[in-house]
């Protein structure tokens, strides 16, 4: 279950799983368990739908549950999702606490690490962000029409 916070401003719902920061970022943090990830993909199907993004939420939900799996089988530690809403389209990253450098894609008979093609076929741009103690991978999802 998402860590519940309160940014302490009126209108913000401690109730959400998770926190919505301001109408165009929300995020939640996961314990390293397998049972976060499905957690993961309700805290982003349910951010979509109050920002009236449905359109992106299989192809979001997808994204997220690799990058959860990811940050739970290879980091093995907590993790938070953050969804930021950028000029109509979605931005998802899933930060892990495990800054190690060297994210890999598979090669064509690994019989693992789909998770990242997946991404890049789904998503309009995807990346890699690392800081001193945490290592984050987003993908970006235009908004339909």
């Amino acid at each position: 279950m998402a860590r519940p916070g309160h940014d302490g401003r009126p209108g913000s719902d401690a109730s959400n799983e998770g926190r919505q920061l301001d109408r165009q970022t929300a995020s939640a943090t996961f314990p390293s368990a397998a049972a976060a990830v499905a957690d993961a993909r309700r805290f982003v199907r349910k951010v979509l739908a109050d920002w009236g993004m449905d359109e992106v939420a299989d192809d979001a939900v997808l994204a997220t549950s690799e990058l959860a799996t990811n940050a739970i089988a290879y980091a093995g530690t907590s993790f938070e999702v953050s969804c930021h809403l950028e000029e109509g389209d979605v931005r998802i990253e899933v930060r892990d606490r495990h800054p190690t450098r060297g994210i890999e894609m598979p090669g064509v008979t690994a019989s693992s690490g789909r998770g990242l093609p997946s991404i890049a076929r789904l998503a309009a741009s995807w990346g890699v962000s690392y800081d001193s103690r945490t290592k984050g991978v987003w993908f970006r999802l235009p908004r339909p029409g």
